[in-house]
């Protein structure tokens, strides 16, 4: 096990610590919900940017604020399942599908509120709360303009708008997070690495949940077609001059596989675009010299298209 493997598994215990309680209901949905852990992307990065900085990232401070990210995460997962009935979240059963919609939506609130009590013993909380309000603030309102904007017509700088205040906002925080700890002084960079990558990170899904397998998601793929989401395969469709179709696509397109074989052609559209934006993260990575400890991790998100065979291996 390596040193980054040992210190995500303790993390991962210590999370499940935090949420132990006396309610036999409440610690059922906390172990349905944390025995499969996820890709812990954000808690990666943390730890990760840590090491960066020549520091620990096992202190009971850094602990803490991983934990608060990963509840805050875990938290919009389950409300985004009940939200959108997704039957599958990380290879297994939905918590709604196991416990039903109001068990699910309770957890989410308690994961909620149960980061804005650790919140509070924090050593840097000074720094931490408002930006913790803000992430917060930030994942309802994309949640909520991806909603008005169902089977509409939108711009790619609209799309962007969304992804980035539903994923993005939280992965700046995440890492903005590390140097309100450690380094202060490095907070705007940090948030432009974070923010960045989520940007990325979110149109790698977004393109995976119309070419990717369940295996990789982690999830049924075809969620967005099924929610009527205009997403970045969608709207790739612009480029070839198709940009009547998408008005009427999820009218005229009745099943997830044709609507596959539709986007085919704009596949290596879409690929250029998240290159583009794998790129734009890179460079922030390379400002503050810490290619070493993140580059494998965006490399890593972008395997996924390698493993697909959707970009030729170099």
């Amino acid at each position: 096990m390596d040193a980054l493997t040992d210190i995500l598994s303790k993390l991962n215990n210590y999370v499940i610590e935090q949420l132990n309680s006396p309610l036999p209901l409440l610690n059922a949905l906390v172990k349905h919900t944390f025995e499969r852990p996820g890709k812990n992307i954000r808690a990666r990065f943390m730890i990760q940017l840590a090491h960066f900085l020549k520091e620990s990232a096992t202190t009971i401070d850094f602990f803490k604020t991983a934990t608060i990210i990963e509840l805050i995460h875990c938290g919009t997962l389950v409300h985004d399942d009940v939200i959108d009935q997704n039957p599958l979240r990380r290879n297994g059963l939905a918590t709604h599908e196991v416990f039903g919609n109001t068990c699910s939506i309770l957890l989410g609130d308690y994961l909620f509120t149960k980061a804005y009590l650790i919140a509070q013993e924090l050593n840097h909380k000074a720094l931490f709360l408002p930006d913790l309000a803000l992430a917060a603030h930030a994942l309802v309102e994309g949640e909520l303009l991806q909603l008005q904007q169902k089977n509409t017509v939108i711009t790619f700088d609209e799309y962007l708008t969304i992804i980035q205040l539903k994923t993005a906002s939280l992965f700046g925080f995440a890492c903005k997070s590390v140097a309100q700890i450690y380094a202060p002084e490095l907070q705007n960079e940090f948030h432009e690495i974070g923010f960045k990558f989520g940007t990325l990170f979110q149109l790698i899904d977004d393109f995976q949940d119309y070419f990717g397998t369940a295996e990789q998601l982690g999830k049924q793929p075809g969620q967005d077609f099924k929610e009527q989401k205009m997403t970045l395969p969608l709207l790739a469709l612009k480029k070839i001059g198709l940009e009547k179709k998408l008005s009427s696509f999820f009218q005229e397109v009745l099943t997830f596989q044709e609507a596959v074989k539709i986007l085919s052609p704009v596949r290596q559209i879409a690929l250029d675009l998240i290159m583009h934006y794998a790129h734009d993260c890179k460079k922030a990575v390379v400002a503050i010299h810490a290619e070493i400890f993140l580059m494998p991790l965006i490399n890593r998100s972008l395997d996924v298209l390698l493993e697909s065979e959707y970009l030729p291996h170099s």
